[in-house]
């Protein structure tokens, strides 16, 4: 799970240069408590698909090792996407 907000202060600065900070986890029950807090927002503001996917978060996730290399390869495909995205 990769979540950020945008640092406050930054009313005049362009778009393409603010800064954000940022929280990484590859920790399945804070991705998983993550996920279902977007979730109810979505589905607080009516979003039609949010009951769905609320069922479908309500269980805990099962628990899977994952080595180190996988969660590398993962985090550094996220960081080169974020990457991209900034210099467009």
């Amino acid at each position: 799970m990769l979540t950020a907000w945008e640092l406050p202060g930054q009313q005049h600065v362009k778009e393409a240069d603010r800064l954000f900070d940022a929280v990484w986890t590859v920790d399945r029950r804070a991705a998983r408590d993550a996920a279902r807090a977007c979730t109810r927002a979505a589905y607080d503001a009516g979003a039609p698909w949010a009951p769905d996917l609320l069922d479908e978060l309500a269980p805990e996730p099962r628990a899977v090792q994952v080595d180190a290399a996988t969660q590398t390869a993962l985090f550094n495909r996220v960081l080169a996407y974020v990457d991209r995205q900034v210099r467009r």
